[in-house]
Parts: C-alpha cells; sequence; structure tokens
C-alpha cells in the first residue's frame, strides 16, 4: 500500500537529482494537476561548476495552501559535497548558532555538552540550504513568509519538508530550523518525509526534534526489519548502529580500502552521541542482500541506498503516465550505467 503522501514526496525527492530545467518541464507535463513549481529550482555552485546544493518547492494546485520543500541528495560528482557535507562529522556545531558560515570557537561543543548539536557538515548543509539558494533574490524562508502573508484570515499553511540521502537529513533539519526560526503569527504545521537520511547530531538534538515535531516526522529506511537496517546511510553516524557495519551483509565483507575508511569514521564519531531523530520509530522500506559473497561491500552498500526506494517508487506508480515520469526519473537520477541496472528490480 502507498499513503499519498509518501508516494508524492519520494516521487519529488528522487526528481530533484535532475537538472532544474528537468524538474519544471517534467512537472508541468505529468503532474500538472496536482502540483506547481512556485519557487526555484535553486541551485549552488560554491567554488565549483558542479551543483552543491539544490532545492525547489511546489505548491498544491487544490485551495488549501499546501507546500511541499524538496531537497536534493548529495550531487554524485562533487568531492567536496562528499567531504564538507557528508563526511565531516568530527566536530559538533551548538544548534542555537546554525547556520554558522564559518563556525570557530564556542560554536563548537565538547561532545559531553548537553545541549542540541549538528556535525560541522551538517551545518554546512544548513547554511548552504538557508542562505545560498535563492529564487528571484528570495531565500525559501523570506518566499513562504510572503507566501504566509497572503493568506485570508482563518487559513493556515501546510508544509512538508522532504528528501533523500543528504536531502534527508535536511529534511528533518531545515524542518526543525523552520519551526525555531518562524515566530511570526499564523505559524504553519510543518510535517518531515525524510527517505535515507544519516544522523545529523547528537541526542539532545535527536531529543529536541522529537519534542517539536512528535509524530509529524516521518523517517524511512530501507533494512530488512526494524532491527536490521541494510542502508548504510541511516546507520551512520551513532556509535552503535555504526558498529554493526562491517557485518551487515553477512558475507559480503569489505575489503582493505573499505575497511580503513571505515575505521577512520568510526574514530571520528567515538563519543560524539550522534542519534537519528524519531530514532526508535523509523518507517521500514523492505530490503534484502541483494549481491553474492563474491561482489563487493560497496557496491551491495550503493544499490542498498537506490534499490529499495527505487521499488517503492514502482510499487506506488503503476500505471500509465504515472509510471512512465518514474521511468524517466530513475533512468535519469542515478548516473552510473552499471548500478542503474542493478537498481531496478
Amino acid at each position: 500500500m502507498c499513503d499519498k503522501l509518501e508516494k508524492n514526496t519520494l516521487l519529488l525527492s528522487f526528481m530533484a537529482y535532475l537538472t532544474p530545467d528537468r524538474i519544471c518541464s517534467l512537472i508541468s507535463k505529468y503532474l500538472n494537476k496536482d502540483f506547481s513549481v512556485c519557487w526555484g529550482p535553486a541551485y549552488y555552485n560554491g567554488d565549483s561548476i558542479i551543483k552543491e546544493g539544490l532545492a525547489y518547492i511546489v505548491k498544491s494546485t487544490d485551495k488549501n495552501p499546501t507546500y511541499f520543500i524538496v531537497f536534493r541528495g548529495t550531487n554524485f560528482f562533487s568531492v567536496d559535497s562528499w567531504c564538507n557535507q557528508d563526511f565531516a562529522v568530527k566536530n559538533l556545531i551548538r544548534w542555537d548558532r546554525v547556520p554558522k558560515e564559518n563556525p570557530s570557537g564556542d560554536d563548537f561543543i565538547n561532545p559531553s555538552d548537553q545541549i542540541p548539536a549538528i556535525s560541522e557538515g551538517a551545518n554546512l548543509s544548513m547554511n548552504i540550504s538557508v542562505n545560498k539558494l535563492k529564487h528571484n533574490d528570495q531565500s525559501i524562508f523570506d518566499f513562504l513568509i510572503d507566501e504566509n502573508k497572503k493568506l485570508p484570515a482563518g487559513q493556515k499553511m501546510k508544509i512538508y519538508v522532504t528528501g533523500h540521502s543528504l536531502g534527508g537529513l535536511l529534511s528533518s533539519t531545515f524542518g526543525l530550523w523552520l519551526n525555531d526560526k518562524w515566530n511570526v503569527e499564523n505559524k504553519p504545521e510543518i510535517y518531515i518525509y525524510s527517505y535515507a537520511g544519516p544522523s545529523a547530531g547528537n541526542e539532545n538534538f535527536a531529543k529536541y526534534s522529537d519534542s517539536v515535531f512528535k509524530n509529524n516526522c516521518n523517517r524511512f529506511v530501507g533494512a530488512k526489519d526494524k532491527n536490521t537496517k541494510l542502508d548504510v546511510a541511516v546507520n551512520v553516524w551513532n556509535e552503535k548502529e555504526m558498529s554493526n557495519i562491517p557485518n551487515l551483509y553477512g558475507d559480503i565483507k569489505m575489503n582493505k580500502l573499505e575497511k580503513a575508511a571505515y575505521d577512520i569514521f568510526f574514530e571520528n564519531i567515538q563519543g560524539k552521541r550522534y542519534l537519528q531523530v524519531n530514532n526508535d520509530n523509523p518507517l521500514i522500506i523492505k530490503s534484502r542482500v541483494y549481491l553474492s559473497p563474491l561482489d563487493s561491500f560497496s557496491l551491495e552498500m550503493a544499490m542498498q541506498h537506490a534499490r529499495p526506494y527505487v521499488a517503492k517508487l514502482l510499487e506506488c506508480f503503476i500505471f500509465g503516465t504515472e509510471r512512465e515520469l518514474v521511468n524517466i526519473i530513475i533512468e535519469e537520477s542515478i548516473p552510473d550505467k552499471k548500478l542503474l541496472d542493478m537498481v531496478k528490480p
């Protein structure tokens, strides 16, 4: 069974991996009865020609003021994004300073400090999302504030924040920031739909997020069952979950290079107390180990980060033009042909 919000947020999340023009053209052609692009797609290059961050907002075409903020996952070709956003987890930055352009001094916390904090990499992703992504010179927040002002008395916005991978991390983290930042009247209802997102911060951050969103944070993970999460991304950066990673795929073991990289990351997160938001109640997207013991750990890991979610998309969109759209998105969002052939069920 596919919940309507689940199927739409997953579709929009994978669409974020396409180019800005392609996103707009596909929504206009296939989804115009349900959504219209109202902000973006906006992207940030930094010092590179490669897009380091991308987001867009669609508005529901019904009469209700419903918005979907969509964040793209890590750019597959961006070494800078991998190193400075995804893997920069050695240091924690206090949540009340996020986003911080150039964190220093007491922006960082000691691991034992009992205050909400997120990784240095998550802070960079937030700084890009909050301050660098602009459409018609408007940030996401400024756009939403303006939209809120247009509402007639008695109407309230609903905002769904979604994304896959790094976009999954950003959906919950940006959603919380948006809740904290929104101190004007008529505060919107905010809902999180996070797919395959790593943990952004420490236990205090996770507990604070849970106290705010309660049942409105939906975190989806590729897993065999609740206790066997097969997508490595959803296991990092919690110490207990990470300790299980070398044996996650049974007889498919890490080679020496993979194990060396794992050991470095595992050392970097010691004592940091990373914890997923909504840690105890993830929503399971069924998966299994796909490859044989002779295949590589990295390839199985890559498949687990894509295939369960792709299979869910195909399960949710079965007929006609909907299925046509899903096939286009899958083929264009996975850049490696070999991986694409393995990912499509």
